[in-house]
């Protein structure tokens, strides 16, 4: 996993700030330690409703907090669709 633990606490505490239940995967090329550069992608399963607000809220915040680069971030809640990419980041992906 290419991520310090530095920005592994930034991301779990803030993201645990606006959803207390929130079950954080990191996947794509940051799980590959052969790879460089690229973003960090998370995805995030909680049993809460979020809004667009708290999404932008959480990444402002990852970023005055540290997070020197781009974060796609992907909020799976009850409300959400089924889709195959789920499937995939919780087989491949690692939990934070």
């Amino acid at each position: 996993m290419r991520l310090q633990r530095s920005e592994i606490d930034i991301i779990k505490s803030t993201l645990h700030e606006i959803i207390d239940d929130a079950k954080i995967f990191l996947f794509g090329s940051r799980t590959d330690d052969t790879k460089k550069g690229g973003d960090i992608d998370l995805f995030v399963q909680t049993r809460k409703s979020i809004t667009l607000k708290d999404e932008l809220k959480i990444l402002s915040r990852m970023e005055l907090r540290g997070i020197g680069r781009k974060i796609d971030l992907i909020i799976q809640t009850p409300q959400t669709p089924p889709q195959k990419l789920f499937e995939t980041i919780l087989k491949e992906g690692i939990l934070l």
